[in-house]
């Protein structure tokens, strides 16, 4: 693993944690500018978001907490994001190591 030394992941690791200090700053942002998801913009057009109902509304509808302010929910989702993420590579990658050995 000669690709895998100490300057490569300290670049990495002070990368990723700039763009989690940062990532505030987006959602206050999209707030500020009334942002909406372009994908649900063209469902509302086309009629294609109507009545229904779901049977589970996910860990965080609308990356959001009850109670909490815009700001503090992308952080959290995000954050949780990263982590499933980040779990899921590493259990992938254990999973190929094993298969290698």
């Amino acid at each position: 693993m000669k690709y895998l030394n100490k300057s490569w992941i300290r670049k990495s690791s002070l990368f990723i944690l700039s763009m989690i200090l940062v990532s505030p700053l987006f959602a206050w942002a999209a707030n500020a500018v009334d942002y909406s998801e372009p994908l649900e913009n063209a469902a509302h057009q086309i009629g294609a978001i109507g009545e229904g109902y779901s049977l589970f509304s996910g860990i965080f509808p609308e990356y959001s907490l009850p109670g909490t302010n815009i700001v503090l929910d992308t952080a959290v989702a995000g954050f949780f994001g990263v982590l499933v993420t980040f779990g899921l590579a590493w259990s992938i990658g254990r999973i190929i190591k094993k298969g290698n050995e």
